[in-house]
C-alpha cells in the first residue's frame, strides 16, 4: 500500500469520528434541552456540559443561563459569564445580550453600562429579539447611552413586531404614562392587551387598571386598535 493512500485511509478515519463526535454532541444538546423543557435541571447540566465540552455554542450559553439562574446548580454568576464568553466567542449571539445583561446589572464583574451597551448592542444587530428589548431599556433609563424616549419606543416596536410580549408590555407602560410624552390611553390598553395575549403576567393587570379610566367609545377603539393588529 502505498504511503498516499495510507494518509488518505487516515483522514477518512479523522472525518469519521469528528462526524461521529458531532452526532454524539449534538444528541446530548437535544437532550438536555427536553430535560430542561421537564424541569429536569440537573440531567439538563450534565447533557449540556457533555455537548458544551465538545464546542456546542448553544450547550455552553444554556450552561451560562442555568448557572446564573441557579438551576441544578448552586448560582454562579462568574461560571455563568465563562459559559456566556465561551459561546460568545463561538459565535453563538444570544450570549452577547446575556453578557451585557449581566454587566449591565453587575453579576460576576463590575458594573459597566457602556459595556452592556455595546455587547446587546451586538446581539441586537444579529437579530436577538431579547437585545432589542434590552436596548430600548438602557435608551429608557439612560443606561450607558443618551436617554432617548423616542429610540426606545423604537426598539420596543421592532421587539413587539416580532412577538414579544415583554415590549408590548413596555410600550403599554409608555403610553399610560404622561412622563414620556406619549399618553394615549387606548393604544396603552391595545399594547397590554397584546402583551396579556402572550402570556405577561403585569400585563392583565395594567390592562384593566387603563380601561377603568377609559370611556366606552375609548375602550371600543382600543379594542378594535387591538384585532386590527393581530389581522396585519
Amino acid at each position: 500500500m502505498s504511503m498516499k493512500n495510507e494518509k488518505y485511509k487516515v483522514f477518512c478515519l479523522i472525518i469519521m469520528i469528528v462526524i461521529g463526535l458531532n452526532h454524539q454532541s449534538k444528541a446530548d444538546l437535544v437532550d438536555g434541552l427536553k430535560a430542561e423543557a421537564d424541569g429536569d435541571f440537573n440531567k439538563a447540566i450534565n447533557e449540556f456540559i457533555l455537548a458544551a465540552n465538545s464546542g456546542v455554542s448553544q450547550a455552553q450559553y444554556k450552561l451560562g443561563v442555568l448557572y446564573s439562574e441557579g438551576k441544578g446548580v448552586r448560582k454562579d454568576y462568574k461560571v455563568a459569564i465563562d459559559w456566556f464568553n465561551k459561546a460568545a466567542n463561538n459565535g453563538y449571539s444570544d450570549a452577547n445580550n446575556a453578557l451585557g445583561v449581566m454587566y449591565m446589572n453587575g453579576h460576576g464583574v463590575t458594573q459597566d453600562n457602556a459595556k452592556a451597551f455595546l455587547l446587546i448592542s451586538k446581539a441586537a444587530n444579529d437579530g436577538v429579539i431579547a437585545a432589542y428589548n434590552n436596548i430600548a431599556y438602557m435608551y429608557e433609563r439612560g443606561k450607558g447611552v443618551v436617554q432617548d424616549y423616542a429610540k426606545a419606543e423604537d426598539w420596543y416596536l421592532k421587539a413587539a413586531k416580532k412577538g414579544s410580549a415583554l415590549s408590548q408590555y413596555n410600550l403599554g407602560r409608555m403610553y399610560s404614562q404622561y412622563s414620556y410624552g406619549k399618553y394615549n390611553v387606548e393604544i396603552a390598553y391595545m399594547w397590554f392587551n397584546l402583551a396579556a395575549s402572550n402570556g405577561n403576567k403585569d400585563a392583565p393587570g395594567a390592562r384593566d387598571a387603563v380601561a377603568g379610566v377609559m370611556t366606552p367609545e375609548q375602550l371600543r377603539n382600543a379594542q378594535n386598535l387591538t384585532e386590527h393588529w393581530l389581522k396585519e
